[in-house]
Protein backbone atom coordinates (compact mmCIF):
# COMPACT_ATOMS: atom_id res chain seq x y z
CA UNK A 1 0.00 0.00 0.00
CA UNK A 2 0.96 3.20 -0.86
CA UNK A 3 2.16 6.16 1.16
CA UNK A 4 -0.36 8.74 0.42
CA UNK A 5 -3.48 5.80 0.53
CA UNK A 6 -1.77 5.32 4.13
CA UNK A 7 -2.24 9.24 4.84
CA UNK A 8 -5.77 9.20 3.40
CA UNK A 9 -6.75 6.54 5.73
CA UNK A 10 -5.01 7.60 8.28
CA UNK A 11 -6.78 11.45 8.18
CA UNK A 12 -10.36 9.47 7.66
CA UNK A 13 -9.98 7.61 10.60
CA UNK A 14 -8.80 10.93 12.42
CA UNK A 15 -11.66 12.85 11.44
CA UNK A 16 -14.20 10.32 11.96
CA UNK A 17 -12.92 10.11 15.87
CA UNK A 18 -12.74 13.90 15.68
CA UNK A 19 -16.38 13.62 14.41
CA UNK A 20 -17.41 10.89 17.70
CA UNK A 21 -15.84 13.00 20.39
CA UNK A 22 -17.70 15.99 19.20
CA UNK A 23 -21.39 14.21 18.58
CA UNK A 24 -21.24 12.14 21.66
CA UNK A 25 -21.34 14.70 24.82
CA UNK A 26 -23.89 16.09 22.37
CA UNK A 27 -25.99 13.04 21.92
CA UNK A 28 -25.30 12.38 25.72
CA UNK A 29 -26.85 15.89 26.43
CA UNK A 30 -30.21 15.34 24.40
CA UNK A 31 -30.64 12.47 26.05
CA UNK A 32 -30.26 13.79 29.62
CA UNK A 33 -32.91 16.79 28.06
CA UNK A 34 -35.74 14.08 27.81
CA UNK A 35 -34.79 12.33 30.80
CA UNK A 36 -35.67 15.79 32.62
CA UNK A 37 -38.68 16.85 30.67
CA UNK A 38 -40.22 13.06 30.93
CA UNK A 39 -39.51 13.87 34.94
CA UNK A 40 -41.11 17.03 35.10
CA UNK A 41 -44.36 15.66 33.10
CA UNK A 42 -44.47 13.06 36.07
CA UNK A 43 -44.28 15.34 38.78
CA UNK A 44 -47.14 16.99 37.31
CA UNK A 45 -48.81 14.22 36.47
CA UNK A 46 -48.13 13.09 40.17
CA UNK A 47 -49.67 15.98 41.56
CA UNK A 48 -52.72 16.31 39.52
CA UNK A 49 -53.34 12.72 40.82
CA UNK A 50 -52.77 13.97 43.90
CA UNK A 51 -55.12 16.96 43.74
CA UNK A 52 -57.71 14.63 42.42
CA UNK A 53 -57.31 11.76 45.75
CA UNK A 54 -57.21 15.35 47.62
CA UNK A 55 -60.84 16.14 46.55
CA UNK A 56 -62.08 12.77 46.81
CA UNK A 57 -61.05 11.99 49.98
CA UNK A 58 -61.71 14.82 52.30
CA UNK A 59 -58.57 17.04 51.62
CA UNK A 60 -56.09 13.99 53.18
CA UNK A 61 -53.53 12.49 50.72
CA UNK A 62 -52.49 9.26 50.37
CA UNK A 63 -50.24 7.14 52.94
CA UNK A 64 -48.16 6.24 49.52
CA UNK A 65 -47.80 7.36 45.97
CA UNK A 66 -48.99 3.85 44.95
CA UNK A 67 -52.26 4.14 46.30
CA UNK A 68 -52.94 6.75 43.13
CA UNK A 69 -52.33 4.20 40.56
CA UNK A 70 -54.64 3.16 38.57
CA UNK A 71 -57.68 5.51 39.77
CA UNK A 72 -55.76 8.78 39.46
CA UNK A 73 -52.68 7.86 37.77
CA UNK A 74 -51.69 5.49 35.07
CA UNK A 75 -48.17 5.51 35.37
CA UNK A 76 -46.99 2.23 37.05
CA UNK A 77 -43.39 4.48 38.24
CA UNK A 78 -45.90 5.70 40.77
CA UNK A 79 -45.59 2.38 42.87
CA UNK A 80 -41.24 2.54 42.63
CA UNK A 81 -39.19 3.84 44.79
CA UNK A 82 -36.31 3.79 42.39
CA UNK A 83 -37.78 4.46 38.68
CA UNK A 84 -36.52 4.39 35.14
CA UNK A 85 -36.65 7.17 32.91
CA UNK A 86 -35.53 5.48 29.70
CA UNK A 87 -32.47 3.81 30.88
CA UNK A 88 -31.65 6.63 33.37
CA UNK A 89 -32.26 5.35 37.63
CA UNK A 90 -33.82 7.46 39.95
CA UNK A 91 -35.01 7.32 43.46
CA UNK A 92 -38.02 9.16 44.22
CA UNK A 93 -39.38 10.10 47.78
CA UNK A 94 -42.34 10.98 48.99
CA UNK A 95 -42.20 13.54 51.64
CA UNK A 96 -46.45 12.72 52.43
CA UNK A 97 -46.86 16.37 53.33
CA UNK A 98 -50.41 17.51 55.69
CA UNK A 99 -51.68 19.06 52.73
CA UNK A 100 -51.27 20.51 49.46
CA UNK A 101 -51.28 24.56 48.43
CA UNK A 102 -47.88 25.66 50.68
CA UNK A 103 -44.77 26.63 48.06
CA UNK A 104 -42.17 25.93 51.09
CA UNK A 105 -43.39 21.57 51.48
CA UNK A 106 -41.32 19.22 48.94
CA UNK A 107 -43.56 16.65 48.15
CA UNK A 108 -41.95 14.65 45.79
CA UNK A 109 -38.39 14.53 44.93
CA UNK A 110 -37.00 12.43 42.20
CA UNK A 111 -32.93 12.26 42.70
CA UNK A 112 -31.42 11.39 39.47
CA UNK A 113 -28.31 8.66 39.74
CA UNK A 114 -28.71 7.79 43.33
CA UNK A 115 -25.40 6.66 45.09
CA UNK A 116 -23.45 6.00 41.87
CA UNK A 117 -20.99 8.79 40.36
CA UNK A 118 -22.45 10.88 37.84
CA UNK A 119 -20.78 12.01 35.24
CA UNK A 120 -22.95 14.89 35.51
CA UNK A 121 -23.93 17.35 38.35
CA UNK A 122 -26.51 14.98 40.36
CA UNK A 123 -29.65 16.77 39.73
CA UNK A 124 -33.11 16.45 41.91
CA UNK A 125 -36.53 17.29 40.78
CA UNK A 126 -38.69 18.56 43.45
CA UNK A 127 -42.44 18.83 43.27
CA UNK A 128 -43.63 21.30 45.67
CA UNK A 129 -47.11 21.28 47.81
CA UNK A 130 -48.09 24.43 45.34
CA UNK A 131 -47.23 22.23 42.02
CA UNK A 132 -44.65 24.18 40.94
CA UNK A 133 -41.49 21.93 40.36
CA UNK A 134 -37.94 22.84 40.21
CA UNK A 135 -34.39 21.89 39.51
CA UNK A 136 -31.41 21.77 41.92
CA UNK A 137 -28.26 20.55 40.95
CA UNK A 138 -25.47 19.40 43.53
CA UNK A 139 -22.07 18.50 42.44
Amino acid sequence: MSQSKLLSIGFGLLVLIGAGAILYPLMQAEQILRWEKECVKLLYDIHRALLKYSSDNDGKLPPLLSHLYSQYIDDRRVQEQVLFFSEQQAAMIYWYPEKLGNPEAPVVQIIFKPGREASYARKDFILWSDGTVSLRRRK
